[in-house]
């Protein structure tokens, strides 16, 4: 594992000073090589009497290498992994992002892919973190509620000129323990479907408006999940996947108009356990889990800057009362070169819940720098 985790550095290394994607092709063959760094510093504000300050540290989140191929011009392949995620000990970060081959057929706009690969649900989940102006998703949307990536079949038709796109796969349920592992004893599957629509042109998984687009964009998504498990399992909340039913929703709307960008998410997560302990006494047979986020950017060109502010709130069970957590985050990002090369300053304020009589965790700050080559 050490001579492969150094070779992708090198490749890394050689592809981070050429400042340019690497492309080779032989007739209707092509291979690209890019990816992207972002490394940062982390400080907390602890609390008094707070002695382990560990939490200050250089981090490199991503070293990202990509492989994007085409055999032909249906058959287009992707190879995405993150090097530092090779020790990690934190499960939200993984080594392999994606490994997917993929049927594309222009014609109908019906594409079809196989792999492991993001799971077509939440668009906090599915927007590329190059692509964010914060250095950290919301809660609810982090992969510590549901697996962000996981291993699968995935159907995607697209209509009007991609403004209104329908997703649905099949998956294994378990994410990243579906690659070297089998399924839980259930043999059931994970099922993933998603409706986006956008007006009046089409909506890209982009939050930053550097074109301050002089027509209002909007888009409107909604994604459903189900699984039956006979595993539990969940680091932070016990739920990630659940011995028993998960029924998973989210809503999200979108828009963007002369540098100024908003978005909002709801995401709600019904789980029936088999475990009665997580209903806590009362008279039912499910709880909810639930989130939100509301976030607005705003583009200042002559500045070549982006500022913002985030608010997201995640309630891991509705039966209880002192467990919700609330974040005001405010963003700032001053382009070098676009969203491509950037220095990111992302500041978290942690609400407390009226209920109860702590903070749920500490503030901080990060200062990152991101290169996309």
């Amino acid at each position: 594992m050490s001579r492969i985790t150094l070779a992708l550095l090198f490749l890394l290394t050689g592809a981070f000073v050429s400042n340019a994607q690497f492309s080779i092709g032989s007739g209707d063959k092509v291979i690209q090589f890019s990816g992207y760094v972002v490394t940062f510093y982390n400080h907390r504000f602890y609390q008094s009497g707070e002695t382990d300050k560990s939490k200050d540290r250089m981090n490199l989140d991503f070293a990202v290498f990509r492989v994007d191929g085409m055999a032909n011009r249906h058959i287009h392949y992707t190879l995405q992994m993150n090097v530092p995620a090779v020790s990690a000990v934190d499960a939200t970060d993984e080594f392999l992002m994606q490994a997917t081959v993929e049927y594309r057929n222009r014609k109908d706009n019906f594409n079809i892919s196989a792999g492991y690969d993001k799971l077509p649900f939440s668009r906090a989940s599915m927007l590329a973190m190059r692509e964010s102006m914060f250095m950290q998703r919301p809660e609810m949307s982090r992969g510590k509620t549901f697996n962000r990536r996981d291993l699968g079949v995935t159907l995607e038709k697209n209509f009007f000129n991609k403004r209104l796109n329908i997703y649905g796969g099949m998956y294994t349920g378990m994410g990243p323990a579906s690659i070297i592992g089998d399924n839980d004893p259930s043999g059931k599957f994970l099922y993933v479907g998603r409706v986006e629509a956008s007006y009046p042109a089409r909506f890209r998984y982009m939050e930053v408006d550097a074109n301050h687009i002089r027509v209002p964009n909007f888009s409107l998504g909604f994604g459903g999940m189900h699984s039956e498990k006979k595993t539990t399992t969940g680091t932070d909340y016990p739920f990630l996947t659940v011995d028993g039913k998960k029924q998973s929703y989210s809503l999200d709307f979108s828009a963007q108009y002369m540098g100024f960008s908003f978005f909002w998410e709801y995401v709600a997560f019904r789980i029936t356990p088999n475990d009665r302990t997580y209903l806590y006494g009362k008279p039912t047979n499910y709880y909810l889990a639930q989130g939100l986020t509301s976030q607005v950017n705003y583009h200042i060109k002559p500045l070549k800057s982006v500022i913002g502010i985030r608010y997201d709130e995640f309630n891991p069970n509705d039966i209880l009362t002192t467990d919700r957590i609330e974040t005001l985050s405010f963003g700032y990002d001053f382009l070098i070169d676009g969203m491509n090369h950037c220095i990111k300053i992302h500041y978290f304020k942690r609400l407390k819940d009226p209920n109860t009589s702590k903070v749920w965790a500490d503030d901080q700050i990060r200062v990152g720098w991101q290169y996309v080559f």
